[in-house]
């Protein structure tokens, strides 16, 4: 059941490479968006109430919290290629528009008595709308969940929907330790319900039904301009896939008692689309900047299940801001007992031949990609948005085998060197530190390949909207 567990997971990371578009990483889920608004009155213990002062001695204030965040993307639909090349879109060629709308609101009161103590409720809700047509700049309306199974019947096929509800509270508390140094600290209990649908023949949804408890500890640091924080999560994930025909009235009524929120009655009918899983992770992050003027984040989220036996790290540079083209770097290791997988995303924004040089172009070039071997991108050319990603799989078997090898060129000494160190411990505490030498020196991967003269082919996808978009698989080149 455990390894069933994480290929559910893993599914995700080769989803990044599958889907026409990028969607939010499960951890963009589960963070809030919103802030909290202390309004100008306080209420004091004695009955007291000022407004845009404060009250002698303890005080009370009402917190408002609300956010709200909508984007809208329009990418080429992909052409299947095993060769990198920026090509004019043909006339034929159809759009992705990617969606995305998320609110947040709650209430709350704050204690004012020398440090600050809060407790608030919120709730929240986010659409993510995905579809197709044969024009770039049509209006398409953002897609609702329909009260009942025949509502599909308006959707196109390739259709697709993300539909989340949530709601919680949080306890919250701060001090000020002067020199505008503060500290801060915030317990949170959440629940989320997510539908995602995706209509994929003219009379058949895929449906996947998540529910999940989420408990979150964060402790953050503030000194003036830059804010760093760790935050424990722990979660229990229930999760059900399943086919529906719009023509069979039970899948009607199972869809019906999905939307009542009954979905321990569907699970009778589908027990085999259901899926359990309890996990633990910490989050690490470093935040330099004046919003919204200019802001670098750097952040890095460790997943643990099972008992640590399957992890995912993620790596996340990140840079927006007035005076900032937004830039977002995401890059993943998926470990489990029989290997690792390893992603890395780019979301650029307004970006010329330069910056797709200096982060796509450069990792193909460590990898010495054959399809990418006789692609030259000029320095000055406008690209416009674009979204980059590659991934590759390496075995657990391909590094013990590595590690003995005695012919190992001098140029996979270090990595061999590496690899040889970590595995003399078990594979379950070495397994996550290779992937993360890996993730961040790919020319390492290249060696080992040719060093065991096996083939490993690289996944890739490059989306835009002023030139073709392109996924595909290419291998590397083992040449020495």
């Amino acid at each position: 059941m455990t390894k069933i567990l994480f290929v559910l997971l893993s599914s995700f990371a080769w989803a990044c490479l599958a889907q026409v578009t990028p969607d939010s990483t499960p951890m963009e889920l589960r963070r809030g968006i919103a802030h909290r608004y202390s309004l100008p009155i306080a209420i004091g213990v004695n009955g007291d109430i000022n407004i845009f002062s404060d009250c002698d001695g303890v005080a009370f204030n009402p917190v408002v919290i609300f956010g709200l965040k909508q984007s809208k993307q329009t990418y080429l639909v992909p052409n299947l290629s095993n060769e990198f090349r920026l090509e004019e879109p043909r006339p034929e060629a159809r759009w992705v528009h990617h969606e995305r709308q998320r609110i947040e609101t709650g209430l709350g009161v704050r204690v004012n008595a020398g440090f600050k103590l809060g407790f608030a409720v919120f709730k929240g809700s986010q659409t993510v709308s995905v579809r197709q047509s044969t024009e770039r700049g049509v209006d398409l309306p953002l897609l609702k969940l329909p009260k009942d199974l025949q509502g599909f019947s308006g959707w196109r096929p390739e259709d697709e929907g993300h539909f989340q509800t949530y709601g919680g509270m949080m306890v919250y508390a701060g001090l000020g330790l002067g020199a505008d140094l503060g500290l801060s600290a915030a317990y949170s209990l959440t629940n989320n319900f997510i539908v995602s649908v995706k209509k994929s023949k003219l009379d058949e949804v895929l449906i996947t039904v998540e529910e999940e408890s989420l408990q979150a500890r964060k402790l953050k640091l503030s000194w003036g301009p830059v804010d760093a924080s760790t935050t424990q999560f722990k979660g229990r994930l229930l999760r059900m896939s399943f086919n529906l025909s719009l023509n069979r009235p039970g899948h009607a009524l199972a869809y019906q008692k999905i939307m009542e929120g009954r979905v321990d009655q569907v699970q009778k009918a589908f027990p085999e689309a259901l899926l359990s899983m309890s996990w633990n992770g910490n989050e690490r992050a470093l935040s330099v900047g004046f919003k919204p003027i200019a802001v670098g984040t750097r952040r890095w989220f460790h997943q643990s299940y099972a008992g640590g036996t399957e992890e995912v790290y993620t790596r996340v540079e990140e840079s927006k801001g007035l005076l900032l083209k937004k830039r977002e770097h995401r890059d993943y290791v998926f470990a489990d007992t029989d290997g690792l997988i390893l992603i890395w995303t780019s979301r650029m924004k307004d970006i010329d031949g330069h910056t797709l040089n200096k982060h796509f172009m450069k990792r193909a070039r460590s990898l010495d990609l054959v399809g990418f071997s006789h692609a030259r991108i000029d320095e000055q050319v406008e690209l416009g948005n674009v979204v980059t990603q590659m991934g590759v799989a390496i075995s657990r078997a391909e590094l013990e085998v590595f590690a003995k090898d005695p012919t190992a060129p001098s140029k996979a000494k270090r990595l061999s060197s590496l690899v040889q160190k970590a595995l003399k411990r078990p594979w379950r505490q070495a397994k996550l530190g290779l992937g993360k030498t890996l993730l961040l020196e790919p020319q390492l991967i290249r060696s080992l390949v040719e060093t065991m003269k096996s083939k490993k082919e690289v996944h890739f996808k490059f989306l835009s909207a002023k030139y073709q978009s392109l996924w595909g698989i290419t291998p590397m080149d083992t040449t020495p």
